[in-house]
């Protein structure tokens, strides 16, 4: 006999497409890739919460932005994502992408496939919960129906849309899924439970929702953004300026920043400047280039300037951080 609330593989049959490589660690499954000689890793820990309901804690680490995608399509099934560290980006088989940032929460219907899940800092938190609709209507209408959750009407309204940012950095849901981080520490599942019926009387409260499709995001757009930051990067040296990329890749100058923002959680130029001290960091430690050329490389007039910028992130001048002490 299983411990309570403990997923087998069983339960995912209808999450996941191929279990082949998911390997069991404790209270983990870990899904193992490999790339081109890299290896990333994607953890999850799944609970059986109550008929047709699993939450999954989501735990991804790795040198890779994205994830092969093999999460089912089912029209009995929708999702309820929330990002609690990091940033999450997927494109749909609509064209459009979507992306998620801390507190961000967000709906979707498992009869879109999600295509690329992408994670731009490589690293991502989070939770998400599964539904399967047939249990629910058959097993946990009328339990719902005590606490003013019609099943029904819920599944009606969820099956009309695909992939929806409800909140952004709502207090209510932030505090809802801190509950549930607390008591998953505790191994409280029945407290759990009852946090995802709170969160699905919010969603029921169409009040509440804040549909809208400028949240999502042309695949066209979206590219063209990757390719900005990438040509960035690669001529860091360089000062480009907003106008050039806008005339370079053919996309207006607010396109760039707010789309930009919106897949990396920062501006062009602040998330740039991180990057650059970045790059500073690992030539300090990790090569011969004398501190003038590592300036010179990241695209700073003198060592003066590059200095000051390096000591205002890192506390320490770059000779001092090169020494390792």
């Amino acid at each position: 006999m299983r411990e309570k609330n403990v997923c087998n593989l069983m339960d995912l049959n209808f999450i996941f497409t191929d279990k082949s490589n998911l390997v069991k660690d404790g209270d983990y499954y870990c899904k193992f890739y490999e790339e081109n000689q890299d290896e990333y890793i994607y953890r999850v820990q799944p609970y059986l919460l109550m008929p047709g309901i699993i939450i999954f804690f989501i735990d991804y680490l790795c040198n890779k932005e994205y994830i092969k995608s093999e999460i089912k399509r089912s029209d009995d099934f929708f999702a309820i994502h929330y990002c609690r560290k990091g940033r999450y980006e997927c494109e749909l088989e609509n064209g459009y992408s979507i992306f998620m940032g801390p507190g961000d929460f967000a709906i979707h219907n498992m009869k879109y496939k999600v295509l690329n899940p992408y994670f731009s800092e490589r690293k991502y938190e989070g939770i998400s919960v599964y539904f399967d609709t047939k249990r629910m209507e058959k097993d946990l209408n009328n339990f719902f129906k005590v606490l003013g959750i019609d099943t029904f009407e819920l599944i009606k309204y969820l099956k009309k849309i695909d992939l929806t940012l409800v909140e952004r950095g709502n207090e209510f849901v932030e505090g809802i899924f801190d509950d549930i981080y607390k008591y998953k520490q505790n191994n409280m599942m029945e407290s759990i439970s009852l946090k995802i019926i709170e969160l699905l009387f919010f969603i029921s409260n169409k009040k509440t929702l804040h549909y809208s499709k400028n949240d999502y995001i042309p695949q066209t757009q979206r590219l063209k953004i990757k390719s900005i930051k990438d040509y960035l990067t690669e001529n860091l040296s360089q000062h480009i300026k907003i106008k050039e990329l806008s005339l370079r890749f053919n996309i207006k100058e607010n396109k760039i920043q707010n789309i930009f923002k919106e897949i990396y959680g920062q501006t062009v130029y602040s998330y740039i400047k991180e990057y650059k001290m970045t790059k500073a960091a690992y030539y300090l430690r990790n090569s011969e280039f004398n501190i003038s050329s590592i300036a010179s490389k990241l695209g700073y007039i003198n060592s003066s300037k590059f200095s000051a910028a390096f000591k205002s992130k890192y506390g320490v001048t770059p000779s001092f951080y090169r020494k390792g002490i």
